[in-house]
């Protein structure tokens, strides 16, 4: 990803059949050309639609190629967990991204849901983790270990529309690199924190 450093990045992973979103990562900026994304939550025997783009124009949303970049890769999910590897081409497909938000007069009004990166990160031993939502759902959140094993649960309750935001105490937990996963609405999110003790 060579030429989009400083760039937003966003992933999503979605089922074929349905367009169920199973997952989605945000990057605020490519730092590094070579990186690696992990999106918990495969079902077996699925097909699903890797869409990703970088904001080449800078504006801060998803822009139809050739203003963005965006690809899309496929993949089943027969033996359960996937590896894709992934080199900047210009094959560009215009992946559809979804929209976030919508300003209606001077209001503010959420449209989607979404989870944002935890703040402070790295944190040691709290953090914060916040998320919108714009109706009400019955809502998880949990923290996984690198090797997709559930650490905690956060949320797990009927929430209504609004936003939302918890304290993540890893008092008890080895340093390391951890996902929080939101799964609201039928969607699910999946973002990467680490732990510096």
């Amino acid at each position: 990803m060579t030429p989009h450093l400083g760039q937003l990045f966003e992933l999503r992973v979605v089922k074929t059949d349905n367009s169920e979103e199973v997952g989605r990562f945000t990057l605020p900026q490519i730092l590094v050309p070579n990186f690696k994304v992990f999106i918990p939550g495969f079902d077996l025997n699925n097909n699903y639609n890797i869409d990703f783009y970088a904001d080449h124009n800078g504006n801060g949303s998803y822009n139809a190629p050739p203003v963005d970049h965006a690809w899309r890769l496929t993949f089943n999910s027969s033996t359960g967990d996937w590896t894709e590897n992934f080199s900047h081409n210009t094959n560009f497909t215009d992946i559809q991204w979804p929209g976030a938000t919508s300003v209606a007069g001077n209001q503010l009004q959420l449209v989607n849901f979404s989870l944002d990166q935890n703040y402070p990160n790295p944190f040691n031993p709290t953090t914060k983790i916040s998320w919108q939502s714009p109706v009400s759902s019955w809502q998880t959140l949990k923290v996984y270990d690198i090797l997709g094993n559930e650490v905690a649960t956060l949320v797990d309750e009927e929430k209504p529309a609004g936003s939302y935001e918890v304290v993540f105490d890893a008092s008890s937990l080895s340093s390391g690199n951890y996902f929080y996963k939101l799964s609201a609405g039928g969607l699910n999110f999946t973002r990467k924190m680490t732990l510096i003790k």
